[in-house]
């Protein structure tokens, strides 16, 4: 069982949804569904993204990046002036990140 009660849960990622409808998320989204790959999902990620926020960071680093979906919510919270740093052990992860990220202008 998650941290959260299923409901919840369900509630704060279909509000999440709606509040930041994004067409390279939904594929990115439907590319862990197809391929069983963990992500944080949208609740999780927009958390990431006030986090971020709040602490005014200008540069984050993530350890295992996979394909970017996290980064993606990093980028948003560090702006156009910020960085992210994104590693991970599969070459292909950093192509599909660099593509991801490029079709969401971050």
């Amino acid at each position: 069982m998650g941290f959260l009660d299923p409901a919840v849960s369900d509630y704060l990622t279909e509000l999440a949804a709606h509040q930041r409808a994004d067409a390279t998320l939904d594929d990115m989204e439907s590319r862990a569904r197809e391929h069983g790959f963990p992500i944080v999902g949208r609740a999780v990620g927009v958390f990431l993204e006030l986090i971020v926020r709040s602490l005014g960071a200008q540069r984050v680093m993530e350890l295992g990046s996979g394909y970017g979906y996290s980064a993606y919510w990093f980028a948003r919270a560090v702006g156009a002036t910020g960085h992210v740093i994104c590693t991970d052990g599969d070459a292909r992860n950093a192509q599909l990140a660099e593509r991801y990220l490029t079709a969401a202008d971050l």
